[in-house]
């Protein structure tokens, strides 16, 4: 508005001041007119000058004309113009505000990253010690594999050593059987040497059985008949009396108990 009236005042100042200067001028050529009387020359020369007067005054109030609505023009310019100014002060303070804003994000996003930066030096350096755990690891399983390939080794031997043995332990334990066998046929052959009656059987008739198995021989050689499996049965049958002539003999010598045992344990073997 200040420019409006800067304006106004500009425009209309020259204008007034030549209306106030054609105002007196018309007043003095009355005023002349009359003092002078009927002269005619001096009234055309004034009648000249203010038909020339007149013709500026409509000069100027042309001029006024043109110049008040370049005046209204530029007052709506000016409302215009202010009301931009005004539309572009609001939009400088909504960017102020955005810019405010803008800065608070931004201060918490430099916090935010100053923490994550924290963060990440933090996961570093566990990265690092976790690499460092991983390696230390690594060097202990390979000695520990070197350890179990040692120790599979040792195991592997000794499995090969402990199957000899093995073996070599099934061998004894048939050697003692065989001893406990041979051992016990000979306690059996000393026991029934031993007794008279098994002696005097023997005497009596290993004779006519050496006899008897030479007149079966021609007969016996061929096949499983009857007469080969004869002596056989005879041998067993006598064995069996000698054994039980040898154990009735021995009941007189030795407890109840312990002739029960030892007639338990004959008939397990």
């Amino acid at each position: 508005m200040s420019i409006l009236l800067a304006l106004f005042v500009a425009t209309f100042t020259p204008l007034v001041s030549f209306l106030e200067s054609t105002t007196a001028l018309t007043s003095q050529v009355s005023t002349r007119t009359a003092l002078s009387g009927d002269s005619p020359t001096t009234c055309d020369c004034l009648f000249c000058e203010v038909k020339e007067a007149q013709f500026k005054l409509a000069q100027l109030e042309s001029a006024l004309v043109k110049s008040s609505q370049d005046l209204n023009a530029k007052g709506l310019h000016a409302r215009e113009c202010e009301k931009k100014i005004e539309d572009l002060n609001l939009e400088i303070d909504l960017l102020k505000t955005a810019l405010k804003s803008f800065e608070d994000v931004s201060s918490h996003a430099k916090e935010k990253l100053s923490a994550l930066e924290g963060e990440l030096q933090l996961l570093w350096s566990v990265s690092r010690r976790n690499n460092f755990e991983i390696h230390t690891l690594e060097h202990r399983v390979h000695d520990a594999e070197k350890r179990l390939n040692a120790v599979t080794s040792k195991a592997e031997k000794m499995a090969d050593i402990v199957s000899e043995q093995w073996i070599q332990i099934q061998q004894l334990e048939q050697a003692v059987q065989m001893i406990q066998v041979r051992a016990l046929k000979v306690r059996r052959q000393l026991r029934t040497a031993r007794c008279p009656f098994v002696k005097f059987v023997r005497s009596l008739f290993a004779e006519r059985l050496e006899m008897l198995k030479g007149i079966l021989d021609p007969y016996i050689a061929t096949g499983r008949s009857v007469l080969e499996r004869s002596p056989h049965h005879l041998q067993r049958t006598f064995s069996t009396v000698e054994y039980c002539h040898h154990w009735v003999c021995s009941a007189s010598f030795f407890p109840l108990d312990f002739l029960s045992y030892k007639v338990v344990s004959s008939s397990q073997c």
